[in-house]
Formats: structure tokens, C-alpha cells, sequence
């Protein structure tokens, strides 16, 4: 997902917290939690310490796999620098292999890796990926960690696995009070028939009816190209619950990966569709497919439509993370890549606390590790099931700016308060 320079830049309360931790992240940097001296002894660290990238650097979902390699990319030569002074003769070696998004791929990728013995994995993007790689890790004792993995599915005990960003409950929360908090009453949910739609569409229905809404499920296989009876049997849902309960109370969900964009299209074409809001998720948020097709574009600023995404502790780390990213790649990046940044500090931080290339000893500190570390998406708390503790919620929308469409942050969500802080210009999303 592409985003532009985030609107927390220039606000006065936000520049006050990022100036109070700028402090912590320029000390750790510099006395890192994991310190070892140039003399600790290397017995049991190769020369190169492996970890293998799974991303999808192709299909549904590239943009993320895209903006992680290149966080990963800058990540290997920040390390290195630190490397070269607190362990002379010891490098980072990140291999990237590209699962097209495609969980039969991922666990391939990951046995390919396994054979050539990296025993350290970044990813992979989606939770069916994970899903299907899962027993294959554990089976063989290797550590893999995912930045963006977040089917409730998967919020389990899960070892020598690792999702550091937050399960899809707190993003159910956050679709459920932004849809709530605009008047609809009836949701209709449209998702992937996979891991993560499921579990989302699940965890947004239950949340809404706790609320006291009313919910029903419209979903479609992730392998769907042409969504023209999809989107038919949808114009259909929603003009009955208009007739029901009128335009203003009425919603539309959507639950998808880059495909949305394609659905979206075949739904411009049905006026009844644009009369209700729609709202995504952190898997459409900033994604360029939204922006670059303006029939898309256009349907997104006509309803109105919100989407939220894991909200990371902005830092002049995380700007340099995104500046990096940007000269890379020519657009803005996702929040997930900060994270991806972070995953590759945290596994070479534990490998050096254990002295060894040994996945078993990394497990049993790697948690700890996680939480002395403040990185470009801040404080790394984890949970039993190895999920990142999380709760506030980035809201984005497309605004039309002089012609140009682009991505803005509109909103925050708390999960402590379940409530919606608009930004000012945006309460009328609200």
C-alpha cells in the first residue's frame, strides 16, 4: 500500500511526543539493549548471518512485498555499519525469494531456503501464506516472523512463529466504530473467501452487532478476476437495505486485497452504489491501484470511503525508513514496511544475545528482545500467541487534490477509548 508524507507532520501534540522520544531512539541506536563489545567472542556466529525474505513481489499484494524489500534492503545496510563496529568479520546477508502471493509458493520458497540452510525468515506478506508455511516451521524449528500477517485465524499459540504487527481484532474494532460512528446501521460485508477475509469479515460483523448493528456476508474467491456477478448480487443487497432502511444507514465493507480495485470499477457503474459509504481495510489503504485508475479514485472520494491501518510511533527513524523507500521506489510506502525494518534489527540483535545461528535459543529470548527494542514503528510488545500488542488505528481516505488524486490521513482510532479522533477539515467523515 502506497501513503503519502503521513498528516501527523506539523501537528503541534504529535511533534511534542515525536520530540520526547527522538531522545530514546538516538540513545539506542547508539548504546543499542543487545551491546556486544568488539572483543565478545563469535564462537557458533558464521561469518554471514543468513535470514531469508519471503515477499510477494508479485500478485495480490506486491506493493507490500515491494516496500518490505526495500525497508529490508535499507535495514542490511544499517546493520552492517553497526556490525563493522560491535562484530568485525560478521554481515547480514537478507536473500529475497518472490512467492507471488501464492501460499503454495511461500511454503516451496520456504523449503528451498530451509535446504540451503537459512534457519531466519522475514514474512511472508498475507496470512494464507503463513498459514500454509506454519507446520513447516515448527516441524523444523525455523523462526519466522511476518510484518503483515493479520488473520484472527492465526492469533494463536504459534511457536517459532511471529506476526510483529497487530491480529485483525483491533481493525475490526476500528471498521466497526468508523461505520457506526457514520450512521449505518446495516453492513454488508464483501471479502476474500481466505485466512484473513474471513477472520475480518468475522470479527467486523461480530463487533458491529455488539454495537447494534445488522450484518450480512457477500464474499468471493481470491482468485476472482472478473466480479461483474458479484458486484451485481451487491447493487442487489444494498437496494434492498436502502428500501429497508434508507441510503444513510446503509454500508459497504470491503474486505479485499489489490482485486478491490478491480471491483470497484464494475461498481461505478451502479448509481445505487454510490449512495451508501463504503470502507476498507489496512490491505486497501495507500495501495496505488485505488489512486491510479480514476474511475477508482473518484468512487473512493464519492462515498467517502475510509481505510484504516495499523498506526506505528512516527519517529525521525521512521522518516528515514520512508525517505529511503521513496527514492527506491518512486512513491510512498505502507506502514507495514516500518515494521519489516524493524523484524531484521530484532532477529540479529537475538542471534548476537545467544552467540549462535541457532533458531531453538533465538525462540527462547526472542520476545524479550522484541520489547527492549524501539525501532522505525516504535515499541515491539508481544503477546502469548507471538502477535504484537496494538489498538491505534491510522484512518486514510482519497482526496482530490487540484485534479490529482492522492492518499491522506483523515482520523485516529483508539482502541482504548474505541473512539475516532478526526483531524481538523475531516469531522465530516465522521
Amino acid at each position: 500500500m502506497a501513503t503519502q508524507t503521513p498528516s501527523w507532520v506539523g501537528r503541534g501534540v504529535t511533534l511534542a511526543i515525536v520530540g520526547l522520544i527522538v531522545g530514546v531512539v538516538i540513545g539506542y541506536f547508539v548504546y543499542p539493549a543487545v551491546n556486544p563489545t568488539t572483543t565478545a567472542p563469535t564462537t557458533g556466529l558464521p561469518s554471514v548471518i543468513k535470514i531469508g525474505a519471503l515477499l510477494a513481489l508479485s500478485g495480490d499484494l506486491k506493493s507490500y512485498g515491494e516496500t518490505q524489500k526495500a525497508a529490508l534492503q535499507l535495514a542490511q545496510i544499517d546493520i552492517n555499519n553497526w556490525l563493522a563496529t560491535v562484530r568485525p568479520g560478521v554481515q547480514l546477508q537478507i536473500i529475497y525469494e518472490d512467492t507471488g502471493t501464492n501460499p503454495d509458493t511461500a511454503l516451496s520458497e520456504l523449503q528451498t531456503l530451509a535446504a540451503q540452510g537459512v534457519k531466519f525468515i522475514i514474512g511472508p506478506v498475507t496470512s494464507a501464506e503463513l498459514k500454509n508455511m506454519m507446520n513447516y516451521a515448527q516441524s523444523n524449528q525455523i523462526i519466522v516472523v511476518s510484518a503483515s500477517s493479520t488473520s484472527m485465524e492465526l492469533a494463536v499459540n504459534k511457536p517459532f512463529v511471529y506476526r510483529f504487527d497487530p491480529p485483525d481484532i483491533y481493525q475490526a474494532y476500528s471498521i466497526a466504530r468508523m461505520m457506526w460512528d457514520a450512521g449505518v446501521r446495516y453492513a454488508i460485508i464483501v471479502a476474500r473467501h481466505d485466512s484473513w477475509g474471513d477472520s475480518g469479515a468475522s470479527g467486523v460483523a461480530n463487533r458491529f452487532q455488539q454495537l447494534g448493528g445488522q450484518v450480512e456476508m457477500l464474499q468471493y474467491p481470491p482468485a476472482t478476476t472478473d466480479f461483474s456477478a458479484i458486484v451485481a448480487d451487491l447493487n442487489n443487497r444494498v437496494t434492498a437495505a436502502i428500501q429497508k432502511y434508507g441510503a444513510n444507514h446503509v454500508g459497504v465493507n470491503l474486505l479485499s486485497f489489490d482485486e478491490g480495485a478491480l471491483l470497484i470499477q464494475v461498481a461505478a457503474n451502479y448509481p445505487t452504489l454510490k449512495q451508501v459509504r463504503w470502507f476498507g481495510s489496512d490491505a486497501t489503504q495507500g495501495i496505488g491501484s485505488f489512486i491510479q485508475n480514476p474511475t477508482v479514485a473518484q468512487f473512493n472520494v464519492q462515498t467517502k470511503m475510509l481505510h484504516p491501518v495499523f498506526n506505528p510511533t512516527y519517529t525521525n527513524l521512521t522518516q528515514k525508513v520512508r525517505q529511503y523507500i521513496v527514492s527506491q521506489l518512486g512513491r510512498e510506502t505502507d506502514n507495514y514496511a516500518y515494521v519489516a525494518y524493524d523484524i531484521a534489527w530484532v532477529l540479529v540483535k537475538a542471534i548476537l544475545e545467544v552467540n549462535a545461528y541457532d533458531p531453538v535459543k533465538v525462540n527462547q529470548i526472542l520476545p524479550q528482545v522484541a520489547s527492549s527494542f524501539f525501532g522505525a514503528s516504535g515499541w515491539i510488545n508481544l503477546d502469548q500467541n507471538h502477535d504484537r500488542l496494538g489498538g491505534d488505528y491510522a484512518i486514510w481516505t482519497i482526496v482530490n487534490q487540484n485534479g490529482t488524486y492522492k492518499w491522506v490521513q483523515v482520523g485516529l482510532y483508539s482502541f482504548t477509548s474505541d473512539s475516532i479522533t478526526w483531524y481538523p477539515g475531516y469531522e465530516s467523515f465522521a
